[in-house]
């Protein structure tokens, strides 16, 4: 029986370590679980959507279904890891079309990448505050200024640069 090797996460880091453990296993049962509808891509190019730079979301994925498929590893987007078993080494996962599944593993790799933070003031919950991680987020802020005159940005970080 092969091993089973599931990535959580399904960014660049993930994309690498999914790559790594096929080279290290060719036999291995790869899955890599992602919430976002897309494949793993540049998460810097975030900016460009909201730029204007980068026109197509396409521009900015870091491989294809085709070349996924030609390694063999199993791509899982809108599917997001809910809970992890240690002790029976399971990962709970939310199932795009609704419902749970619990996915058995021998070796698991967290990636789930960074988040944010998000100051506690007052109005940052409101319609027209954004923070920029996903592609929809990008697309979310192109489509609001493009209605709007003027913006602030709060961070120094790559994002907000």
């Amino acid at each position: 029986m092969s091993k089973r090797i599931v990535i959580v996460g399904a960014g660049p880091v993930g994309l690498v370590a999914a790559k790594a453990a096929r080279e290290a296993d060719p036999e291995a049962r790869v899955e890599l679980y992602g919430d976002e509808p897309y494949p793993p891509h540049r998460r810097p190019g975030v900016v460009g959507l909201i730029s204007g730079e980068t026109q197509r979301i396409s521009d900015l994925y870091l491989t294809t279904a085709t070349d996924l498929r030609r390694r063999r590893i199993s791509l899982r987007t809108l599917t997001k890891a809910t809970r992890i078993d240690f002790e029976d080494r399971l990962v709970h996962v939310g199932l795009r079309r609704g419902g749970f599944d619990k996915r058995p593993y021998d070796s698991l790799v967290l990636a789930t990448g960074g988040v944010a933070y998000v100051p506690r003031i007052e109005g940052v919950d409101k319609e027209g505050v954004f923070v920029p991680r996903t592609l929809h987020d990008a697309l979310s802020i192109r489509r609001y200024s493009m209605k709007s005159r003027e913006a602030a940005i709060v961070g120094g970080g790559l994002s907000g640069i």
